[in-house]
């Protein structure tokens, strides 16, 4: 009898099915537009994440499992016996990829230990959905976001409880935490956000400005300045130090539903419902100056999806800019030309989720459809086509 906390059971696996070539493509395949991988839950997939090293891909979905796959052939590893009921989301600890989070419909966040096969904990505490989870950059805290309007941070080295951050009035969907691991922000559907201090356990910033719930927040590399999107249609950045509002973007139509920095800080990107998403080039993020605002921005605008565009996704070189969309496609652009690479598409629903590999070369996507495609990117040759851009 395997006491193996992970499901290994053939039977109980996974359908792993090939791509559009009826067989599974090697790496050296000269169509990289073609998944690589079609890997598969029962139900819709939330999310996906690739570890540090790239060697795994971890994807969740609302059939209650967590999978760890092989992400250089497309292979289950390990069904983690997680949740009752969906999982929203899904994460690796940032510096080794040791441990894996988790958390869901069940009011609860797991903890799993990926080098020895083991689970280390379930914690518990909140008392409705818990949207929501995120490691600090150094992997020894976690942050729980929950429908039950509080935000909850964990100790990963002994589980314990840290503290519970209770200010929202309505349920908080997303939470990060600076860069230096010292503040966190969340974002909550009361149309604020607020910047914790970590040491006092008290509120440092209240965001006030956005007119309606705030879906996703962004910190600069260097900590100094936050993002947040809404479904009031704006991005608004703000002085961390003092937390002001420095810069009101209205360039969408329509609800923003993500926002993100690039790697450098040059560049902030933005997903709508519009169907568009916008790259705007950023002044001034590394003093937060007075003078950073919407005039100090110069945004483009990356059109073709067919529908919202769900999430985006920078490479950790911040050379590409990767969106996911509810038309079934991706779009890979070139984020310094602001131009089209490619489009990916397979997908028979909706795209929730998008990672980009930490390499660069591997793309994976999330959707409604139940599957989660692997894409090589490292096989493309180096030509990009032109978009629209105003």
């Amino acid at each position: 009898m395997s006491l193996n906390p992970f499901k290994s059971d053939f039977m109980s696996r996974p359908q792993v099915k090939p791509s559009h070539c009826k067989k599974y493509l090697d790496m050296g395949s000269e169509d990289y537009r073609i998944p690589t991988f079609i890997l598969s839950h029962s139900e819709g997939v939330k999310n996906v994440k690739f570890s540090p090293d790239a060697s795994l891909l971890l994807s969740c979905s609302t059939d209650g499992k967590v999978y760890l796959w092989n992400a250089r052939v497309g292979q289950l590893n390990y069904c983690l016996l997680t949740h009752l009921g969906a999982v929203r989301s899904c994460a690796f600890s940032p510096k080794d990829g040791r441990f894996v989070a988790s958390c869901g419909d069940d009011r609860c966040i797991k903890l799993w230990d990926v080098k020895n096969y083991s689970k280390v904990t379930t914690l518990k505490g909140h008392t409705q959905v818990v949207w929501d989870i995120n490691f600090s950059p150094g992997g020894t805290f976690i942050v729980s976001s929950s429908s039950d309007k509080s935000a909850k941070v964990w100790d990963t080295r002994d589980s314990k409880f840290v503290m519970s951050l209770d200010a929202h009035t309505e349920p908080v969907i997303y939470s990060k935490f600076s860069p230096d691991g010292r503040y966190i922000c969340t974002c909550s559907w009361d149309k604020t956000l607020r910047i914790w201090d970590l040491q006092t356990r008290k509120t440092l910033h209240v965001l006030k400005g956005h007119d309606d719930w705030i879906s996703h927040c962004s910190f600069s590399p260097k900590g100094n300045v936050l993002a947040s999107s809404s479904h009031d249609c704006t991005v608004r950045l703000w002085n961390c130090k003092d937390g002001t509002e420095i810069a009101l973007l209205q360039d969408h139509t329509s609800d923003v539903n993500m926002c993100l920095f690039s790697p450098n800080g040059q560049l902030l990107a933005s997903a709508s419902s519009d169907k568009t998403v916008r790259i705007f080039e950023i002044q001034g993020t590394r003093t937060a100056k007075s003078t950073l605002d919407d005039k100090h921005t110069q945004s483009h605008e990356l059109r073709g999806h067919q529908e919202s565009v769900s999430a985006i996704s920078f490479s950790q070189d911040g050379n590409f800019l990767v969106s996911a969309s509810d038309d079934g496609t991706l779009r890979v652009y070139d984020a310094h030309q602001m131009q089209l690479f490619e489009i990916l598409g397979g997908h028979s629903d909706r795209v929730v989720a998008c990672d980009i590999s930490p390499q660069g070369h591997l793309i994976a996507s999330a959707s409604k459809d139940g599957n989660v495609l692997l894409w090589d990117i490292s096989r493309a040759q180096h030509t990009s086509r032109t978009c629209s851009i105003s």
